[in-house]
């Protein structure tokens, strides 16, 4: 695999909630210092390269990390954003993935002799997972107080031989997976511990690791052999403002068991049982990662999440509602090149998938709060809009409200006139569609016609053919000609008839003017309705206009809003709508107060008529009333001058004349009425009476006799005041009363002379249309007479054709009935077939992906095989150059033993010379045991050397055998490759054969199916060809029986119409005659009324002449009666004042 196509995938899985790809390659074993790695970690830190032959392959991931990495840097990677996450609400998994003996263990627990010790600085993944856990939690509630709570609860399960157990609780058996709506995929049983620090959850997985099943193999000391997930359950309360805020998120800690061969973990019996259902739940992972991976490139697929117990338990973490981490663990040595390259190639795949991550967030509260939330939430939102475009709606702001009034009214003119010409085309279109529906109902009617007379053609001259032959082999030729011109000139004159009928068409074209004109007459009232109702419906859609726009501006206020010109055309689009909606209403309750509008009318006519009576009884006694003003005014000026006069009679220093009554006159006057023509005249008795001494008593007896006579003239005088102020406007009313039935009586003697010209028109005008009616009535029985014995003829020959058809629908049932035989057939034999290509398309698929799967098989074994053969080419290789270094070795040592020997020799020759010599020697014998020292000393060093060379001898006798060794291994790890790739090879040969048969045979179902179409659509052809005929039979038919029927059906309407419009016309006619009766007995029951009205009116007239006249008499007599107390009244207050003066006058020594 090259670095392009690595970082393609890595494109692919980039953004979203892909799933995180780690790769941590574990240091080499003790004993394995010798091999050499297969695997090289790039220098970015995200890349791992694989030694392949003969180009390595590079495999690109989220984070790579190195041999010599410590367990707080893994952890920093791959675990703390995860739990960060968790904390907010989200799902999270942590897993590790790889081959048995690889480190997944060591990673997610720590080493396995200090399990207990969580305090190790090597302790994994799952207990920094802890710690970290609870010290977000306990940051977050120092943050929120009270405010926020945490509850955290734990669980432990295995998966061992595809059956769940709770770790948790070892005595319970075997637990079920279940699914809900709400939980998801959970197992039922399984139990749960609370926990609240990091030491209790430690407790929580220190007492479930114990139980989880362990075993020793050839590849690993302690080899898991079963799935553990470890999860921990999160979930948090916030209350705020009255609302609860509920986040509930899971931790899923997964540690896989490792996968394994037979051959290198040399396992059997129980052991082989474990890692077979091992391995096939990983593969069952692995097929559920492809699947998802062909998803995520568009392709239909179906993932495979039942088919094992863990893929169902962590669906949500593969594509789901999770955010997920892989850990791919991997073994650098050469030994594991195979199992390697499978787990890097599983992480690429994963890489590519993307989850769907959400919070998993509940709010609650009581309704008011969440309302208060919600509106707090709006305000935000708005603000937030407002923010951004606080710029433009400034400058409109400022120039809206100069604007606001006048756009107001330049909408509301644009609504009124919109809707004013909506209503008058709504008017007017009703008109025009009826006419149009009504002419294309008359189209329809003369093709039928046609096509009807067409058809009676065709049977005539069918007939006139059988009469030619008839004619032809009975008499002679000149005869039949003349008779064959005679019946082709009356088949034309039939056509031309036919086709140009006059009369059809002239009667169409009257009863449409007819029911025109009477749609007019009906719709005439209601045209001047709507006219005199036009100006009310402006007024109420003004009305509704500004009411809507002050409830407009009414939410603009409460909104602190000010409205631009700009949207007052939404505003109006949502008035006219809802204006439109309120006219519909209103339109339906037109018609309903129609006959209340005609009532109010003629209510309001008659009220008017009283009104212009009473207004003009009001005039004349406005003007009766000017006149009694006049002379009441004239009455008061002249009581004025009067008054005024006396004032200065009194006033002017003339000589005072006195006029005494007698003593019996005052008595009298006490109790009766006073007369003036009793008074006496003292100015005759001269000046004498002026010097006589009058008493005092009587002085005053005269006094109060005065007054007492002056008081009565007042009540007297205001009586008689009172009574004519009563006669007065009895006197008026009855004028008001006189003038308003002369009134009255005028304008019914008006209105009935106009009622009585209004019946004679219409009776000359029904007359007339009754005689025309009762015309036209003739000629319509002239032509149904006709029509009917036209429709003799065509039942005659509707019984011929009727004959016909059904011999032609019998046969057309027997085809039928075939042809849907032959149809069902075709069905179930194209059903089958399609059954088998699907059947075949879908082993065609898994075939595929079958040889998917083989073919990466097959690249990895090819890979592995080349890598084995690169290794043994080493170390053949590094075996020559061994056996190259033991021969030089060999050479030189026996080139040593020899000069070794030769040493001996000379020393043996030297000791006897020596010995023969004697003393004389002795320094010659010194040199020379000096020199066998030297030459021991030299041997000595020869022999360790040879020593040491006899121990490298030995240690490469051991390598190379070692060296054989592996290379025997190797010689049969590759010939059981080749063993692997032929049996790949032949499976593929065999499943190509397999495939090529099968693609044979769904072509031969191709073909079948085509042959079978083809028949189909020769079949489907000839139903169409007999379809077709039956068609123009039937058509033939139905247009015979369509004519028959129109004419029948326009005779019908025809008589129908003409005898309602004659009913109609004589039900007028009767009641316009009953009702002129009626008038004609009104009008003179009206006169006789009248007649007597004003003969009472008269006798009226002539009493309250009478009366007024005596009232006059009355009022003059009151009036002269009223003026001479007066005086009187004058005289006597004169008197009074003037009577002091004197009695102070007689008094002597008094003077004036």
């Amino acid at each position: 695999m090259t670095a392009g196509g690595s970082n393609g995938a890595e494109e692919i899985a980039s953004d979203g909630d892909a799933i995180k790809v780690f790769v941590r390659i574990r240091p080499p074993d003790q004993g394995d210092s010798g091999h050499q790695q297969s695997v090289d970690v790039d220098q970015t830190g995200c890349a791992v390269v694989v030694q392949t032959k003969p180009v390595p392959k590079i495999f690109t991931f989220d984070q790579v990390v190195n041999i010599n990495a410590q367990q707080e840097a893994v952890f920093s990677v791959v675990g703390k954003t995860l739990i960060e996450s968790c904390v907010s609400g989200y799902n999270g998994t942590i897993f590790a993935y790889g081959q048995t003996g690889s480190g997944k263990t060591f990673t997610m627990l720590g080493p396995s002799e200090d399990a207990d010790n969580f305090q190790h600085k090597n302790r994994g993944i799952i207990p920094r997972s802890f710690e970290y856990l609870f010290n977000l939690v306990s940051r977050e509630q120092e943050l929120h107080g009270k405010g926020k709570e945490f509850l955290m609860r734990c669980t432990f399960l295995e998966i061992y031989h595809e059956q769940v157990y709770d770790l948790l609780d070892p005595s319970t058996m075997s637990l079920s997976l279940r699914e809900s709506m709400k939980k998801g995929v959970y197992v039922d049983g399984l139990a749960e511990k609370a926990v609240t620090s990091a030491s209790e959850a430690y407790q929580v997985l220190n007492d479930g690791w114990r139980n989880r099943r362990v075993a020793s193999t050839s590849m690993n000391r302690e080899s898991s052999r079963s799935h553990a997930v470890f999860t921990i359950f999160i979930e948090s309360k916030e209350q705020k403002s009255g609302v609860q805020n509920v986040k509930e998120s899971l931790l899923n800690l997964v540690d896989l068991a490792g996968s394994e061969r037979q051959k290198d973990s040399n396992a059997d019996g129980l052991r082989l049982k474990e890692a077979g259902s091992i391995n096939k739940s990983l593969s069952v992972l692995g097929k559920c990662i492809m699947s998802l991976v062909d998803i995520a490139h568009d392709k239909v697929r179906h993932i495979p999440y039942r088919e094992s117990k863990l893929t169902f338990l962590l669906r949500d973490s593969l594509g789901g509602n999770a955010k997920t981490r892989i850990i791919a663990c991997v073994h650098p040595d050469s030994r594991h090149f195979g199992e390697t390259l499978s787990t890097l190639q599983f992480a690429r795949r994963a890489k590519m998938i993307k989850n769907k991550a959400k919070v998993n967030e509940d709010t609650q509260g009581n309704l008011m709060s969440l309302q208060a939330e919600i509106r707090r939430l709006k305000e935000e939102n708005q603000q937030l809009l407002s923010a951004g475009g606080a710029a433009l709606t400034s400058t409109d702001q400022s120039q809206g409200p100069k604007n606001h009034e006048a756009g107001s009214s330049v909408w509301k003119e644009r609504f009124v006139n919109a809707m004013m010409l909506k209503e008058k085309s709504d008017v007017d279109k009703r008109p025009l569609q009826e006419k149009i529906m009504k002419l294309e109902e008359l189209c329809n009617k003369k093709d039928k016609i046609l096509q009807s007379t067409k058809m009676i053609i065709k049977f005539r001259e069918n007939h006139i053919t059988r009469l030619e032959k008839t004619i032809k082999s009975k008499e002679g030729w000149a005869d039949s000609e003349e008779l064959m011109v005679d019946l082709k000139a009356e088949i034309r004159s039939l056509e031309d008839k036919m086709e140009h009928n006059p009369m059809v068409t002239k009667y169409a074209m009257e009863i449409q003017h007819l029911k025109s004109e009477l749609q007019q007459y009906r719709s005439s009232d209601a045209t001047q309705e709507g006219a005199m109702t036009s100006s009310q419906r402006i007024m109420e859609l003004e009305r509704l206009f500004f009411d809507l726009m002050a409830k407009q501006s009414s939410d603009e206020s409460e909104q602190e809003y000010v409205g631009t010109p700009t949207r007052t055309p939404v505003a109006v689009d949502n008035i006219s709508v809802a204006t439109i909606e309120k006219n519909k209403s209103l339109e339906t309750q037109v018609v309903t107060l129609k006959q209340t509008v005609t009532e109010q009318k003629e209510a309001a006519e008659k009220r008017e008529m009283e009104l212009e009576s009473e207004v003009a009884s009001q005039k004349k006694t406005i003007t009766e009333l000017t006149t009694v003003l006049e002379a009441q005014q004239l009455k008061s000026k002249l009581e004025r001058d009067v008054h005024f006069q006396t004032v200065q009679t009194i006033t002017t220093p003339k000589k005072i004349r006195y006029n005494l009554r007698s003593t019996t006159h005052l008595n009298s006057s006490t109790s009766t009425t006073p007369n003036l023509d009793n008074s006496i005249d003292f100015e005759d008795l001269g000046d004498d009476l002026f010097a006589e001494a009058q008493p005092p008593f009587m002085m005053q007896q005269a006094n109060e006799a005065l007054r007492a006579e002056v008081e009565q003239l007042q009540s007297s005088n205001n009586n008689m005041t009172e009574r004519i102020d009563e006669y007065e406007s009895d006197a008026i009313k009855l004028k008001q009363h006189i003038s308003k039935i002369d009134h009255q009586n005028a304008q019914l003697t008006e209105i009935l002379q106009r009622e009585r010209t209004e019946r004679t028109t219409t009776g000359e005008k029904s007359d007339t249309e009754l005689v025309e009616l009762r015309r036209r009535l003739i000629e319509a029985e002239r032509n149904l007479t006709y029509f009917k014995e036209e429709a003799d003829d065509l039942r005659v020959v509707l019984v011929s054709s009727d004959k016909e058809l059904k011999d032609i629908k019998a046969k057309k049932t027997d085809e039928e009935d075939q042809l849907q035989k032959t149809i069902g057939m075709l069905q179930t034999r194209l059903m089958q077939v399609d059954m088998e290509t699907t059947k075949m398309s879908k082993e065609y698929e898994s075939a595929c992906e079958e040889r998917d799967i083989l073919m990466q098989d097959l690249e990895n074994a090819q890979d592995t095989v080349r890598f084995n053969e690169s290794l043994v080419r080493d170390l053949e290789t590094e075996v020559q150059e061994g056996k190259e270094r033991l021969e030089d070795v060999q050479s030189q040592l026996e080139t040593v033993s020899k000069s070794l020997a030769i040493e001996k020799h000379n020393h043996d020759q030297l000791v006897c010379r020596t010995q023969l010599e004697g003393a004389a020697q002795e320094k010659e014998n010194l040199q020379l045991v000096q020199e066998n020292e030297l030459l021991q000393s030299e041997a000595e060093v020869a022999r360790v050397k040879l020593e040491q060379q006899e121990k490298t001898i030995q240690n490469l006798k051991g390598s190379t055998e070692a060296a054989q060794h592996i290379i025997s291994t190797l010689q049969k790890q590759q010939e059981q490759n080749k063993e692997a790739v032929a049996g790949y090879m032949s499976r593929i040969e065999e499943l190509r054969t397999a495939l090529n048969v099968e693609t044979n045979q769904l072509l031969d179902h191709k073909q079948q199916c085509q042959s079978l179409t083809r028949k189909l659509e020769e079949q489907a052809a000839d139903l169409n060809t007999t379809e077709q005929v039956n068609k123009e039979l039937q058509a033939k038919l139905e247009a015979q029986v369509d004519y028959h029927n129109a004419e029948m059906s326009m005779m019908k309407e025809d008589l129908d119409c003409i005898t309602e419009a004659n009913d109609k016309i004589q039900e007028e006619y009767a009641s316009t005659q009953r009702e002129l009766e009626s008038t004609q007995g009104r009008c003179e029951s009206l006169e006789e009324a009248l007649k007597t009205k004003t003969s009472q009116l008269e006798d009226k007239e002539t009493l309250h002449g009478k009366k007024i006249a005596e009232m006059e008499d009355q009022i003059k007599e009151i009036r002269m009666s009223n003026q001479e107390e007066s005086k009187e009244q004058e005289w006597l207050t004169e008197e009074l004042d003037t009577y002091p003066l004197l009695c102070l006058a007689k008094i002597p020594g008094y003077s004036l």
